[in-house]
């Protein structure tokens, strides 16, 4: 199944890859249902948190030596504001323009083609 993703699929892939990681650094990660907050995942080590708004592209957009996404002006805000109990950071995650290429399996590995910033 080559070509462009679905959202849902882009979603997936980002959060296995913050799955990954985060269990790697040794935190443990909470996940909400529903993103009314601007949050997708937050990641706890005791007591300290941070919360991750995930977006997931197969074709960045290079501006100035980096990427760039336009993310809505609701989420922005909810990200940034000063109420928040948790600082609040966007990770946009780059995957392969072809979809077979972002997960690969080995007998001894498996291996995530993408690229979390």
């Amino acid at each position: 199944m080559a070509g462009e993703a679905t959202s849902w699929q882009k979603e997936q892939i980002s959060r296995a890859y913050v799955h990954a990681l985060a269990s790697q650094g040794g935190y443990t990660v909470g996940e909400w249902n529903v993103d009314k907050d601007g949050v997708d995942v937050t990641l706890r080590d005791r007591g300290l948190m941070i919360d991750f708004q995930l977006k997931c592209t197969q074709s960045p957009r290079i501006v100035r030596g980096g990427y760039s996404f336009d993310l809505d002006v609701e989420t922005y805000d909810k990200l940034r504001s000063t109420e928040r109990s948790a600082p609040g950071h966007l990770v946009l995650l780059v995957v392969p323009p072809n979809l077979e290429l972002w997960v690969t399996q080995h007998t001894d590995s498996v291996v995530l083609a993408c690229h979390g910033y």
